[in-house]
């Protein structure tokens, strides 16, 4: 028992000894081992545990294959669509505001930029098309997205804090203060305009919208009721004169006519044979004294004194009773009472004898004069006398027809041809207006044959075809002839008198007709004539005219005393029309009288006479062809225009004035587009060209044709053609790169020679040292800016032909002929213009032209006005340009050359700008021009069109603004197929200086329309029933739908596409940034499985898909993308391998797109 105690104890004591060391040992192992486990399972886990369960994860979610579409997994429905929230997911836009538009026009300052935005939205994006490869590494799909607008305006700064832009603190100064509204008002760069000029080209829009200017100018100029009407309405009292006397002398046969009748046909013979004083019984018991006056009936007396004269028995010439029946007759050709030959023959003696006045058109010592005296005495032989008798006899008739005493002084004649221009058709004769053997231009029917080589003339002649004009007061719209002493007070040369207030023989009188024509003729076309603009012709035409032909209608001449110095009816005009004085119950009657008759008179001048009578038009191209030494035809008289245009040749012929600019725009003056801006008024060539100090470029009529028909032509040949015009003149081309710049010596038609170019131009010092700064690198075949090329090579503007030969060709060649023509500089030239200046201002003093003549100082030069006058005197004219500063005016000495195309391109500018753009309002620059557009006029063109545009930031993003510039351009396209385009809200929003209704063209909020020449329309509408074709880039259209008046003609590969004979392609003038992407599907059904049903989600693909907004077509291979799945890699997870066909987009590891966005 103790030997096991103590070994129990010694165990106890060696285990006491040994264990701890052991336990401690174990300790130390599982530490160790603890430690390295825990090494090696952190490693593991990092390096291969995590990444293996992260990647499983990864590729799970992630990695997208064919399975997770079978099983419609919700990675692959997240793939297709993940419902976006603005609370994580916004589609953020700003936009640039320009605030300085007009200084960076046309001051050429930076432009001053205002961000505005944020305009927030949500996008929601589909994937549709999805395509796996075989191997699954990759999927291939398409996309359509549209975007809804944030919930609130908080989103936007909200996000910003979310994004860590910014501390979240109330002084974060770039914080936004909230989404801004998407309907406030931005000026920027008009992308529409741009979008424009890369598709037409600056000179192929230059060129075409320089079409309408010269178009008008022409119009202006050649159009029958413009410049030539006022040329005609000018020379009208005149021809009226004339023909008032030759009536005179057709009525002495109508004065004796009536008497005629009034004795019967056996007691005229008798009495016609006799002399006076053996009828004078039976004269006064048949009381004709109130036609007859005191004139003899009878010849004998007449005869008698020519034979006397002649030598001639007396009893040989004096007629017998048979022989003055024969005269008597009508029937017979020679009778004194024929006025389809008689008459005229008679009447072309009686000139031939110095017994009736001329007219205009024929010299007194005409020979026409002597083949009617000639033809007279050839007819006279049916009487059987003698050679001399029957001279005799011819001579002692044309004296008692025609003489002092003779019967064209008959009271009767004169009342006959005064009831005759009134238009009483009992008084109406035939005659004609005048007799003589001059040619009637174009106008055969003019002439009526009574001889070889000898005419009568027809014409308009009295009121009797005007009584019609449109008397808006009248039920019957016809009213009743003037009475004979109203009718001398308008039409008698004799009655012009200073308290005659109608007469047109005075230019005043002239200008109030005018006024009462305009008023009538807006009141014939059905148009109300209250426009502010006829406010003064409404007063002439209700109230002044009618009661100056109320008055005046009382008096005679004789009777209208030197006491009575105003229309002393008792009446003024005021109390005239009203109808308060006597006769009251007659005055309504007679104020429409008066206001109808007024309507016929001014409706003859100025329309029967003026713009219709070929009379008349033979008369003006006669008096013009001598005074110019132009030869005018009738027919042609756009000629005038022509020669105006070209020389000023009928101004100054008309007025001693080179311009119709110097002739006040009033009455028939006012033709044309008027402005406010003189330069904008010298529509003549000739006038630009000495508004620079060259008198010398004037033209003929001929050349002033071609070059005027060349500017104003359509087609794309003739816009390429006028936007070389500006190129050439604005263009320095150097075709190598030599040291002189180029061009120097060349004469290629390809080459524009600017000047030989030293070291002495090309550098300038800079400072004191020896640097030198070079200005005129000019690279092979390349081009730089000038103000004016004055040495620009015109020739090449013409472009290359389409069909040879043809006469537009041969015509835009002389026109380019005609622009390159060279002309010098001289003290000639200058002192010319002052001298226009001087003559000018002369006649400003005198009577005749007081009342028309201004603007004379427009032709001071400096050698009368050296701060203000047109630059150049007898030593200098102004240079433009220089070598080295392009911006540069100086002056030089003469000679100094400049070609006709400088001033053609200067033109093309100023005027497209403000004829076109500004008065047309294309464009507008008005503080608020919303308004400025709605009243039809604008100031300046450069926040509302052209370079800018002005809208609501959701029209220029999404909704899409119309441009005018745009629309402009397709209607010229349009025109080739019989079609226009204009604002479905055509409503007018003013009238013009005629009445006429100004047509609204901003199109943007009620959308345009397509028409045809009737009026049937397609409608595209931001709202309407074609809304997807409002956001198109393009529409198709098939004309036929719309007319079938369409007439296809060869269309220029450059104007519209044509897909079919059936089907145009058209440039949409309406435009957005994103087109249409507000535009939201219907929500209701499963997008996700395709468009079927939904417009709006076929129209969001194709524009996606197809269009591309802002690219358009063929910017893209196609619309498919291409994603690596990232299967056997997953850092290739969602990279984009092509993007719509393109490949040249992957640009490395950072070009990644991530989720459907």
């Amino acid at each position: 028992m103790t030997k096991s105690v103590k070994i129990s104890r010694g165990m106890a004591r060696k285990w006491e000894r040994h264990m701890p060391l052991k336990f401690r040992l174990i300790g130390q192992c599982f530490v160790t081992s603890g430690a390295v486990l825990l090494i090696v399972l952190t490693f593991l886990w990092s390096q291969y545990l995590f990444p293996t369960m992260l990647d499983s994860n990864v590729a799970f979610d992630a990695v997208l294959n064919q399975y997770d579409q079978f099983t419609n997994d919700w990675t692959f429905k997240d793939f297709e669509h993940r419902e976006q929230d603005s609370a994580t997911d916004l589609f953020i836009l700003y936009l640039w505001h320009v605030t300085n538009t007009e200084n960076f026009i046309e001051s050429g300052y930076k432009p001053r930029l205002q961000e505005k935005g944020p305009y927030a939205y949500v996008k929601q994006a589909y994937r549709y098309h999805i395509d796996w490869s075989k191997d699954g590494k990759q999927v291939t799909y398409k996309e359509w997205w549209y975007l809804q607008k944030a919930d609130s305006t908080e989103a936007c700064r909200l996000m910003f804090f979310q994004q860590g832009l910014g501390e979240y603190n109330e002084h974060t100064r770039d914080r936004p203060a909230g989404c801004a509204a998407d309907n406030e008002t931005v000026t920027m760069l008009n992308p529409k305009f741009v979008a424009l000029q890369h598709r037409w080209t600056v000179q192929e829009i230059f060129g075409e919208l320089s079409q309408s200017v010269f178009a008008n100018i022409r119009d202006s100029m050649v159009a029958a009721d413009a410049f030539p009407r006022t040329v005609k309405a000018e020379l009208t009292p005149d021809a009226i004169s004339d023909v008032w006397t030759y009536r005179l002398a057709v009525h002495a046969s109508s004065a004796l006519g009536a008497v005629v009748s009034a004795l019967g046909s056996t007691d005229a013979s008798i009495s016609f044979a006799l002399s006076d004083s053996s009828t004078i019984s039976h004269f006064n018991s048949l009381s004709l004294s109130p036609i007859a006056g005191d004139v003899a009936f009878g010849t004998a007396d007449a005869i008698k004194a020519e034979a006397l004269v002649s030598g001639v028995a007396e009893s040989e010439a004096t007629l017998t009773t048979r022989q003055a029946a024969y005269l008597l007759e009508p029937a017979n050709t020679i009778s004194v009472l024929n006025y389809e030959r008689g008459v005229p023959l008679w009447i072309g003696t009686a000139r031939y004898l110095g017994l009736v006045q001329s007219s205009g058109l024929e010299d007194e010592a005409s020979p026409a004069y002597q083949l009617a005296y000639n033809q007279v005495l050839n007819d006279l032989k049916v009487l059987e006398k003698s050679p001399d008798a029957t001279r005799v006899v011819a001579l002692g008739i044309a004296r008692h027809l025609y003489g002092p005493t003779g019967w064209m002084t008959t009271p009767g004649a004169d009342e006959y041809r005064t009831k005759e221009w009134a238009g009483d058709q009992a008084f109406l004769r035939g005659g004609g207006c005048d007799c003589g053997s001059y040619s009637t231009g174009l106008y055969a029917d003019v002439a009526v044959a009574i001889s070889p080589g000898l005419y009568y003339y027809r014409c308009s002649w009295g009121l009797a075809s005007s009584l019609d004009f449109h008397a808006p007061w009248e039920d019957d719209a016809v009213v009743s002839p003037m009475n004979s002493s109203l009718t001398k007070w308008i039409i008698d040369p004799d009655y012009e008198d200073t308290r005659n207030d109608i007469s047109i023989h005075s230019d005043e009188n002239l200008v109030r007709w005018w006024q009462v024509y305009e008023y009538c003729n807006v009141s014939r076309s059905g148009r109300s004539p209250s426009c502010e603009a006829m406010i003064d012709a409404s007063r002439v035409a209700e109230t002044f005219i009618p009661a100056v032909m109320f008055d005046l209608s009382q008096h005679t001449l004789k009777s209208f005393s030197a006491t009575v110095n105003t229309r002393s009816a008792g009446l003024d005009d005021s109390t005239f029309i009203s109808g308060n004085g006597s006769n009251t119950a007659n005055m309504v009657a007679l104020v429409q009288q008066y206001q109808a008759q007024a309507c016929a008179v001014a409706g003859h001048l100025y329309e029967a006479w003026a713009l219709k009578d070929h009379w008349h038009e033979v008369y003006v191209a006669s008096r013009m062809s001598r005074a110019t030494g132009f030869e005018f035809l009738a027919g042609r008289l756009e000629d005038l225009g022509y020669a105006q245009w070209g020389g000023g040749y009928v101004t100054s012929a008309l007025w001693g004035v080179p311009s119709v600019l110097n002739i006040e725009r009033k009455g028939y003056w006012k033709f044309g587009i008027a402005s406010p801006s003189p330069t904008l008024n010298l529509i003549e060539f000739h006038s630009q060209a000495m508004a620079v100090g060259y008198s010398n470029m004037n033209m003929t009529k001929e050349s002033a044709r071609i070059l005027l028909d060349a500017l104003a032509a359509n087609g794309p040949r003739a816009r390429t053609f006028r936007g070389k015009i500006g190129e050439v003149a604005t263009s320095f081309r150097c075709p190598d790169a030599s040291s002189d710049g180029g061009c120097a010596d060349s004469e290629s038609a390809n080459c524009i020679r600017f000047h030989r170019r030293t070291s002495a131009d090309c550098y300038e010092r800079i400072g004191d040292d020896n640097n030198f700064f070079g200005y005129c690198d000019c690279r092979a075949n390349g081009s730089y800016f000038v103000t004016q090329n004055t040495f620009g090579n015109f020739l090449g503007a013409v472009p290359p032909s389409v069909n040879n030969n043809t006469s537009d060709d041969e015509n835009l060649d002389q026109a380019a002929s005609l622009l390159a023509e060279e002309f010098m500089s001289s003290a000639v030239t200058c002192q010319r213009i002052q001298d226009y200046y001087k003559q000018c201002s002369w006649l400003e003093t005198e009577p005749r032209y007081s009342f028309w003549l201004v603007n004379c100082k427009t032709w001071e030069t400096l050698i009368s006005d050296p701060t203000y006058g047109i630059y150049c005197d007898l030593e200098t004219i102004l240079k433009v340009d220089s070598a080295h500063n392009h911006d540069y005016q100086s002056a030089t000495i003469h000679p100094y050359g400049r070609r006709r195309g400088i001033i053609i391109a200067f033109w093309l500018q100023e005027w497209s700008t403000y004829r076109v753009l500004i008065e047309n309002r294309l464009v507008c620059n008005e503080p608020d021009c919303s308004e400025c557009l709605s009243k039809g006029y604008c100031d300046r063109a450069y926040n509302y069109g052209g370079l800018f545009v002005t809208h609501q930031a959701k029209r220029l993003l999404f909704e899409g603004y119309v441009d005018r510039v745009a629309m402009t351009l397709l209607n010229s396209e349009l025109q080739y197929y019989n079609l226009s385009v204009r604002c479905q809200d055509h409503s007018t929003i003013k009238l013009d200086e005629y009445c006429n209704p100004v047509e609204n063209n901003e199109c943007t909020d009620g959308g345009f329309e397509i028409i045809d020449r009737l009026g049937v329309s397609r409608k595209f509408q931001h709202n309407g029933r074609h809304k997807r074709d409002w956001y198109l880039p393009e529409i198709i259209l098939n004309p036929t739908n719309i007319s079938h008046y369409i007439e296809p003609k060869t269309q220029p590969k450059d104007t519209m596409a044509t897909l079919s004979s059936r089907t145009l392609t058209i440039e949409n003038p309406a435009f957005a940034i994103y087109p249409g992407k507000l535009w939201a599907p219907d929500v209701t059904i499963n997008l996700r499985r395709g468009c079927e049903g939904d417009e709006v989600c076929k129209f969001h693909q194709e524009t996606d898909c197809v269009n591309r907004f802002l690219g358009g077509k063929g910017k893209w291979q196609n619309c498919t993308s291409t994603l690596v799945t990232g299967k056997n890699n997953l850092n290739d997870v969602q990279r984009v391998a092509e993007w719509r066909g393109n490949t040249s987009l992957i640009t490395g590891n950072e070009f990644v797109l991530r989720g459907p966005a």
